[in-house]
């Protein structure tokens, strides 16, 4: 049975709708790809910044 005007009248009502979470879809999938980026920057810094106090730290500054 070919499409008829009803059905691309819902087919249009239905858009915004997926419209809408498909954007939600991509907020998300960037908010979680923004957090690992920022998360592993983050850990990197930590990790030399610890590696830069040791090494110029004496042994008894390790723990201060």
């Amino acid at each position: 049975m070919p499409p008829t005007v009803e059905t691309f009248a819902e087919y249009a009502a239905l858009m915004p709708t997926q419209a809408f979470l498909i954007g939600i879809l991509v907020f998300f999938v960037l908010t979680i790809a923004l957090t690992g980026v920022c998360s592993v920057v983050l850990w990197c810094y930590m990790f030399v910044w610890l590696d830069h106090h040791f090494k110029s730290a004496k042994p008894k500054e390790f723990f201060l």
